[in-house]
């Protein structure tokens, strides 16, 4: 790759936009399970979808061309178009490093097995993995998505 040839210029800023596309799972009965009335029930919202913008700067040619050395700085920006959700939108969700560290020192259950459940599973339900002796200390955690 040199520069101003083709494959350089398309290299330094790609013609075709990344979008990448986020869905949470809020809690909507977040009151009665931190009460430890029930289990989780939650619902999907997404897509909330970010165009990726890339930069990269600093670029330099090294070892007579044969290596590319660049910074790249990379942000997103929201696409309301394209979302079925605002930035405004509040996602009341489980705090995962609360639960996995409970998990970890009162269950047998490992976390890599929690995690390989997690990952396997297709239905968009958390109490797939729940169980009563499992969530002791569990807390909800608002996000406000901006």
């Amino acid at each position: 790759m040199t520069p101003g040839s083709e494959a350089y210029d398309t290299w330094l800023n790609p013609p075709a936009p990344i979008y990448v596309n986020f869905y949470f799972f809020t809690v909507t009965n977040a009151k009665q399970f931190v009460d430890k009335q029930t289990r989780p029930h939650v619902r999907q919202q997404g897509p909330y979808v970010y165009q990726e913008v890339r930069n990269k700067t600093e670029v330099e040619l090294i070892n007579a061309g044969a290596t590319l050395r660049y910074r790249q700085h990379k942000w997103y920006l929201f696409d309301a178009n394209r979302s079925s959700g605002s930035e405004d939108d509040v996602i009341t969700t489980i705090n995962i490093p609360l639960v996995v560290s409970d998990i970890s020192s009162t269950s047998r259950t490992s976390v890599i097995e929690l995690l390989s459940l997690l990952a396997r599973s297709r239905r968009p339900t958390v109490t797939t993995w729940m169980t009563e002796n499992i969530c002791t200390s569990c807390t909800v955690l608002i996000i406000n998505m901006y």
